[in-house]
């Protein structure tokens, strides 16, 4: 085999080894993940249409050093002075039921082009809303786990004829004295393994091998057999596979059972991205996982959060995401599902089994005290591949009381649409490089008018979610004025918002009732408001407000400071001269109650775009005002600091409202105050 060193742009490919090992590497994620997620991702984005599962296999094999190095023409010295001739371990990641890498080691336009995006451009970005990869980079993984040396041998079945083709890739930093190629002047840190050869347009360049007799003999030195007659797929080998750089590379600080060996490790972090697909017989194309011959087979913990994802958990809420400004009868965001658990129907901390619990499974940072546990929360879409546990304070900002978790997941529809852009292709593209996050992206070439709406999609998420779990749950701000001693920061606990005057009537004890058919029910039964802290947002504190008011009844909230012995309005902050800790940038309107009936709506304010005095609400844009929103403003610096709300409707009248703060100064902190109260000018009322 003839390595092919990089000296110059090769295709379009210009960056350097040194470089592209930056771009690769990824300290916030455990290695182990990584490899995993792309691993078997690659395997189920090339799943057979005509198979119902996918095997994969990770197998750790010996080789000769000696007897590898005799493949490897002009470096088979270096690799020994490197690498010595001893017994050395490779890892082999073997699938079965799929296509193979098809295509040449060029790009063929109206052809499949798998090999050539795999192996020559693995910075670019793979296509298609339902493949796994957003990044190029994701797909250069495997360089990390050997010494940057990666073999990909491939089965395939192309216009009818069985092909077998064996290529390899070397990555390393062209400055370091280390590197395996060091001879050659202006080396770039990229080198392709196989044959010298020609493209269709004459060009020279490095080919895979095709030759069947080499191959086999090839495979041999890592005790590796061909494809057979009726078989493709693809088997990525790695050579100087060191797997102790696997372990205890972690995010959870608890010491697990899994952590001393690599098949446990790497056991449960398979099923850690990929259990809604491991042997999940009832929802599409499944997989099969195999470790040195023994199949994976989920824990408890796992298979109880398959049948939440299946939506056939006992005692499991779902929720219908939906979005107005989608097309009509395509606007369905996703489902999202979710449970509240007791530790015993997790399997989680009891006898016999003794594993620990959610957080150090699932490999995630638990924030706060022994005593209280926060809410999981996680998504995935058609692919089936968990993006990441770690964004949950994204949504909510639940807890429960030690020994139960609120864990739920987020299941996209790739297929709702708007003006013809899949949302599928929007969140492939809003991805970051390693799978680890999405968050909503201005521009989008794939899904330009999704990206062009002013309420984007995972924001609607987001929000969506946040107001299921605090309904659901009903944790509250508390109702208790609190003193303010805590900067203006990212933390959610730090930001008090203290009610003041929640109507005539008392707060009974909370009760939570799995339907709720009336929608004004659930606040007639407590207090006529409830505020929620959802989070932050693009970087502002965010609260959800639920009103209710009755005829002739208006609303009042106000933005204050605590000090020492007083509380002042902004208002009358901004007219003694004193910075003002924040103001109210956004105000949303999302849904509201009247009639007895539901109606979803939707009205956005940036008050930095434009101040306005009031808003009046009609129904179905005529007859008479439902309510009417008055902004309250500072005197001086015509900051937005409140609102009223005015009930205009002879009965009652609820409506949801979403908050964004923008802070001033962040040594200060602040507050919220509300009332109810009868409206100017009305006759009666409560």
């Amino acid at each position: 085999m003839t390595i092919d060193p990089l000296t110059k742009s090769y295709h379009g490919y210009n960056l350097k080894g040194s470089r592209a090992l930056e771009l690769i590497m990824d300290n916030k994620t455990p290695k182990v993940d990584l490899l995993v997620r792309e691993s078997i991702q690659n395997s189920t984005d090339a799943t057979l249409k005509s198979k119902d599962s996918c095997l994969i296999k990770f197998d750790t094999k010996t080789f000769s050093n000696s007897r590898f190095s005799n493949f490897i023409d002009g470096y088979g010295n270096r690799l020994i002075e490197r690498f010595g001739k001893e017994i050395n371990k490779a890892l082999i990641i073997s699938d079965y039921n799929t296509s193979g890498l098809l295509g040449e080691a060029y790009e063929t336009p109206n052809k499949p082009n798998n090999l050539y995006k795999l192996v020559y451009a693995f910075l670019e970005s793979e296509k298609g809303e339902n493949s796994g990869g957003s990044w190029g980079i994701g797909k250069s993984v495997y360089f990390r786990y050997g010494k940057g040396i990666v073999f990909y041998y491939t089965s395939t079945f192309e216009d009818g004829i069985k092909k077998h083709k064996l290529v390899g890739a070397l990555l390393e930093d062209e400055q370091k004295e280390s590197r395996i190629i060091d001879d050659v002047d202006k080396y770039l840190g990229v080198a392709f393994i196989g044959k010298q050869g020609l493209s269709e347009d004459g060009e020279k360049r490095s080919l895979p091998i095709t030759e069947v007799d080499f191959i086999k003999e090839f495979l041999k030195t890592f005790n590796l057999d061909l494809y057979s007659e009726n078989q493709t797929g693809t088997k990525i080998i790695i050579p100087y596979f060191d797997e102790n750089a696997l372990l205890k590379d972690k995010i959870n600080d608890e010491e697990a059972p899994w952590d001393d060996t690599f098949e446990d490790t790497l056991c449960y972090a398979i099923q850690r991205r990929y259990f809604p697909r491991i042997n999940n017989y009832e929802v599409g194309k499944y997989i099969e996982v195999y470790i040195n011959g023994n199949k994976v087979e989920l824990i408890p913990f796992f298979d109880v959060l398959q049948r939440l994802y299946n939506g056939k958990l006992e005692g499991a809420d779902a929720y219908k995401i939906t979005a107005n400004n989608f097309d009509a009868n395509k606007n369905v965001l996703g489902i999202f599902r979710y449970k509240k658990f007791t530790k015993e129907e997790l399997d989680v901390l009891t006898r016999p089994n003794n594993y620990p619990d959610p957080y150090c499974i699932l490999d995630i940072k638990e924030e706060g005290d022994i005593n209280s546990n926060e809410a999981i929360i996680f998504y995935t879409r058609n692919p089936r591949m968990i993006v990441t546990y770690d964004d949950s304070r994204k949504f909510t900002n639940l807890k429960t009381g030690a020994g139960e978790y609120i864990i739920g997941i987020f299941i996209l529809n790739d297929r709702a649409e708007h003006h013809g852009d899949k949302l599928g292709e929007y969140f492939k593209e809003s991805e970051t490089a390693n799978h680890k996050g999405r968050e909503d992206i201005k521009e989008s070439k794939k899904a330009p008018h999704i990206s062009s709406l002013k309420v984007k999609p995972f924001r609607n998420i987001i929000k969506s979610i946040a107001r299921e779990l605090n309904e659901k749950y009903s944790i509250l701000i508390p109702n208790e004025v609190q003193s303010i001693n805590t900067k203006l920061q990212k933390d959610l606990g730090s930001l008090l918002l203290p009610p003041e005057d929640f109507g005539n009537e008392p707060t009974p004890p909370r009760r939570n009732k799995k339907e709720r058919k009336d929608p004004l029910s659930n606040l007639k039964r407590e207090s006529q408001t409830k505020i929620f802290d959802t989070g932050f947002i693009e970087g502002r504190p965010t609260y959800t407000v639920q009103v209710l008011l009755k005829q002739n009844q208006q609303y009042i909230l106000k933005t204050v400071v605590q000090t020492s012995n007083k509380k002042y309005t902004l208002d009358e902050r901004d007219k003694m001269d004193f910075e003002l800790p924040c103001y109210l940038k956004i105000i949303e309107i999302d849904k509201y109650y009247a009639y007895k009936a539901e109606f979803n709506f939707y009205a956005k304010r940036d008050f930095d775009e434009l101040l306005i005095n009031r808003n009046l609400i009609k129904k179905d844009g005529v007859g008479d005002e439902i309510f009417r929103i008055e902004m309250l403003e500072t005197s001086n610096s015509r900051k937005v600091y409140g609102f009223k709300l005015i009930n205009k409707t002879n009965e009652d009248f609820k409506i949801n409202l979403d908050l964004s703060f923008e802070p001033e100064d962040e040594t200060s902190c602040f507050g919220l105050v509300q009332n109810i109260s009868k409206a100017a000018g009305s006759n009666n009322g409560e």
